[in-house]
């Protein structure tokens, strides 16, 4: 009887206390709790249980700024023939929430005239990409268990925003449970344990595994750009990073910004004896994440900003290493079951994340990057890095973009660019040259 293989099952994972409200489960609820459980195991709880004893366990000795490149003109142009020739896929980061912001994840929506939410912006600049150079393509989103589904709905409903169905994939993410500070898992109901996505450190590996990396190979894929969704200045096709990739055959290229101070909650990028690392921020102490060299300024001042490029061989090489990705904690409050009843309660929730690849190459480049022109992103309701300051961070961005085409001083009036202007032809520098901005609010390129 399912029941006594549910509590067999418990009794050696030393979980008994799971068994609440048992009783009042159907068979088939029952079924998919005795799956979960066994699914996970007790090398799950194990291991889980070693990492919350040891915790994060993040270090700067030794970590000096790493060296990074310009990127030269040829490199760029090197960039722009790979993406016009259909070697570079996009692999965006979408497995979040939106729990800090009190709104549906990627579904916001962030432009200032528009409204357009952030799977909008990033699909119409591959659009227009694809357009220009007659070539559809590729993009990927990794979401989660927890909005998998919803996800796909969100693209069916919105006609994939323009693009070929053949043109989108859409991944997901595993999940681990919770843990409680004694060690124990938690039920989020009768008969489910309470869990949360496990973070997007195996993105590369579920590519690889689902067979997306063969499906891409076949198109004549080389390189794969990864990006966070919530950053609506992320250009999906960055002809900087794929440029180094065919310059120089590196394994990975990545763009960093300088770190705003030591309170950023962002990860640091350093190199020790050589190798470039990213460390998580929560793993380090205040004091460590502000340490100074000798002129006053942060000992290690850039930021890891969720931009990089891959390519395609590194991945596959590193499969095997890429399933195995360390762990990071965090705190969360959560609502669990216990006694009878629904509680809030301070749990420990393990994530592995895509920067800890870096330790299994040696070959990395580093784009040095102003702020301005690739970061904005959307992580809290309130205060930096807000909807407000992602607003204003796109707005100064369409400015600069105009006063760049135009040769004149944008207007401070609000006013939005279709995403065409990202990626302008030779026949628009033509025709915006000494243009005036037209009154409008919402701005498109003409005679595309």
């Amino acid at each position: 009887m399912i029941r006594d293989d549910i509590l067999k099952l418990l009794s050696t994972l030393d979980q008994q206390h799971l068994s609440e409200g048992l009783d009042t489960l159907s068979e088939a609820e029952m079924k998919a709790f005795y799956h979960q459980l066994e699914a996970y195991g007790k090398d799950t709880l194990t291991k889980q249980r070693q990492c919350l004893i040891q915790k994060n366990s993040g270090s700067l000795t030794g970590a000096i700024p790493p060296s990074y490149k310009d990127v030269s003109y040829k490199a760029e142009s090197l960039g722009i023939k790979a993406i016009r020739e259909g070697k570079a896929a996009c692999l965006v980061l979408a497995g979040g929430q939106g729990s800090r912001l009190g709104v549906n994840g990627p579904k916001v929506k962030v432009s200032p005239i528009k409204h357009k939410s952030l799977f909008e912006i990033i699909c119409e600049k591959t659009l227009i990409l694809s357009r220009q150079y007659a070539k559809p393509l590729q993009i990927a989103f990794l979401a989660s268990v927890n909005n998998y589904e919803e996800t796909c709905n969100f693209f069916t409903d919105k006609k994939w925003f323009g693009l070929e169905e053949s043109q989108v994939t859409i991944l997901s993410q595993d999940s681990l449970p919770f843990i409680t500070e004694e060690g124990n898992w938690s039920l989020q109901e009768p008969g489910r344990l309470a869990e949360g996505p496990d973070g997007n450190g195996k993105a590369l590996y579920h590519l690889y595994k689902e067979g997306l990396w063969d499906v891409w190979q076949n198109f004549g894929i080389e390189y794969v750009n990864v990006l966070q969704i919530d950053n609506p200045l992320a250009d999906p096709f960055d002809a900087d990073l794929i440029g180094l990739h065919e310059e120089s055959s590196y394994d990975v290229t990545m763009k960093v910004v300088k770190r705003e101070s030591a309170e950023e909650n962002v990860g640091i990028v350093a190199s020790f004896s050589g190798s470039i690392k990213i460390v998580e921020y929560s793993d380090l102490s205040l004091e460590e994440r502000n340490a100074r060299d000798e002129g006053g300024g942060l000992l290690l001042p850039f930021a890891n900003i969720g931009l990089m490029a891959f390519s395609m061989k590194f991945i596959k090489d590193q499969m095997k290493q890429m399933n195995e990705m360390p762990w990071h904690l965090a705190s969360k409050n959560t609502q669990i079951f216990e006694s009878g009843g629904y509680h809030t309660k301070k749990i420990g929730k393990f994530e592995c994340f895509i920067f800890d690849v870096l330790n299994f190459t040696d070959k990395v480049c580093i784009v040095k990057a102003e702020r301005e022109d690739c970061y904005a992103p959307l992580k809290n309701i309130a205060g930096d890095k807000s909807l407000l300051t992602v607003q204003h961070s796109l707005f100064q961005k369409y400015r600069k973009i105009y006063c760049n085409l135009s040769g004149l001083k944008a207007p401070d009036r609000p006013f939005e660019l279709e995403c065409s202007f990202f990626y302008p032809t030779e026949k628009m520098k033509e025709e915006w040259k000494n243009r005036p901005l037209p009154e409008n609010e919402y701005i498109r390129a003409e005679n595309l």
